[in-house]
């Protein structure tokens, strides 16, 4: 049976210091309920625990189902966390140490996952029930990636070789494509054109398989580049490159083969690459830091928005934030794009009936706030002019005002707290 924790989420909530600081949280193990506090710039990553001890989280993949599942190398299992925090574990039969982790493509399977260690492909339904097929002795597959058609994609490094397997529930055919010797494919994706398109980092090229496997086309990189991870975003191919004499580009491939760089700003390489929010190309560098690139008519780069704990693959999530693996604290790790900000961050009053405002922003969200008071006898809240909220002090006493940007969370809300203190003796300071 599956291990189950349970989470409450509270939108999003902010406990703010003064001067607009960073704020921090403590979730203990084992809560029945997890108070998540979202930063102020700098920003720290919120965090889901995970519910095995040093499990080992590796990969990460959004389901068909919408979920995020992760694999637990260190413990044999694959983990189901909602946007909630509710976590459920699965443990697998065959996969004792499941690495890499992809999108399931469509039914009946809501993610999958390879071990490289065991030679496993595993599919996983929504339920948790797993499909474990042993692949071919000494498979060693490193990343798997799922076409438009459901049919899964390897990578099989050490063979210098891609694998996709069909007919995968009843008795799986296994197809292998050879590449170059010493290419050491890395990562794959299917392109806007319907081809696979992979990582050759031992020869430092760009593959492109024919969805029906022929031809292979190699796309040879400048001297001294190794490429990293690839995604298809926007009808290009975008990976990042880490150059032998030092410094890292992001680059972007036509299905032509055209390729264009652009250098990274500080030198770090993207490792690891995500479309995701802000019509961005997210990454996580080779120095675990997390930033983004704005595709647009030009590419405009972020400075690191966070520091993570460790070089980890991200994904978009479906409230619009990155998640990612977070091994050194064995949890499930968010970092939230679009912080709420209030001002101020707490009120006090000294006296009934006074009247103060609060105003909030939230970048490029333009539709209207809520706001809502824990315990209205103590201080009420009202909509004022524009983005300002009016609270009135109705008796002695402590409560917090909680400011959404939309109810419906978890799809796209997010939210913060304002603490508010009422007393009746005025203070006077000399």
């Amino acid at each position: 049976m599956p291990a189950v924790r349970g989470a409450t989420l509270l939108g999003f909530a902010i406990f703010c210091g003064c001067g607009g600081g960073t704020g921090s949280a403590l979730l203990p193990t084992g809560s029945a309920r997890i108070e998540v506090v979202q930063q102020q710039p700098s920003s720290l990553p919120l965090k889901f625990p995970l519910l095995s001890a040093n499990s080992g989280p590796s990969g990460i993949a959004v389901g068909s189902d919408s979920s995020y599942w992760v694999t637990e190398g260190s413990v044999g299992k694959i983990a189901r966390v909602l946007n909630t925090g509710a976590v459920t574990e699965f443990p697998y039969r065959l996969a004792h140490s499941p690495s890499w982790a992809a999108s399931g493509g469509g039914l009946p399977y809501a993610a999958w996952a390879v071990d490289t260690r065991d030679s496993i492909l595993a599919g996983i339904t929504a339920a948790g029930v797993p499909a474990e097929h042993a692949l071919p002795a000494n498979a060693s597959p490193a990343t798997v990636f799922i076409d438009s058609t459901g049919i899964p994609w390897l990578t099989e490094p050490a063979a210098n070789a891609v694998v996709n397997t069909t007919n995968f529930t009843i008795s799986s055919k296994y197809t292998t494509f050879s590449l170059p010797a010493g290419s050491a494919p890395a990562s794959l994706v299917q392109g806007p054109d319907k081809n696979i398109w992979v990582t050759e980092p031992g020869t430092g090229a760009i593959a492109k398989i024919g969805h029906s496997g022929s031809p292979i086309t190699q796309y040879p990189l400048p001297t001294g580049r190794k490429p990293t991870t690839i995604v298809s975003y926007g009808g290009y191919l975008w990976f990042g490159e880490s150059k032998s004499s030092g410094g890292a580009y992001l680059a972007r491939m036509t299905t032509a083969g055209v390729l264009t760089e652009y250098a990274v700003p500080g030198g770090a390489v993207p490792q690891f690459i995500a479309p995701g929010p802000l019509s961005a190309i997210w990454y996580c560098t080779n120095t675990s830091q997390l930033a983004y690139a704005v595709i647009g008519t030009k590419v405009t780069f972020s400075p690191a928005v966070a520091t993570l704990a460790a070089t980890v693959p991200i994904v978009e999530g479906k409230d619009g934030n990155i998640w990612f693996p977070d091994s050194a604290n064995n949890s499930v790790d968010v970092y939230v794009v679009y912080p709420i900000t209030v001002t101020p961050t707490s009120i006090a009053f000294t006296a009934l009936a006074q009247t103060q405002t609060f105003t909030v922003s939230e970048t490029h969200f333009t539709g209207a706030f809520t706001a809502t008071s824990s315990n209205s006898a103590v201080a009420s809240v009202s909509p004022g002019s524009g983005r300002a909220f009016s609270v009135t002090a109705n008796s002695p006493g402590t409560a917090t005002i909680t400011v959404s940007d939309n109810p419906a969370y978890p799809k796209v809300g997010n939210g913060t707290v304002i603490s508010v203190t009422v007393t009746t003796t005025s203070i006077s300071l000399n």
